[in-house]
């Protein structure tokens, strides 16, 4: 937890810059996925997904769990 600050600097809803910026954010996240086995990690705009296979519903759940804290890392 920080104290309140002020932003001075933001790009606005719209702006042509927001899709660049996202898509370098999203880059090194991206690449990360790719290295998962019987995973995906789908992305729009705002909104994420991992998605997850397996021979049963909880190694399934599982699988997509250690996806998630491998995106937390």
């Amino acid at each position: 937890m920080s104290e309140s600050f002020n932003i001075t600097h933001r790009i606005l809803q719209g702006s042509p810059l927001s899709p660049i910026l996202s898509a370098l954010y999203a880059a090194n996240l991206l690449n990360t996925a790719k290295q998962w086995e019987h995973s995906d990690l789908t992305m729009y705009v705002d909104d994420r997904a991992i998605y997850a296979t397996s021979c049963t519903m909880n190694a399934a759940a599982m699988k997509a769990y250690d996806c998630f804290h491998n995106v937390l890392e």
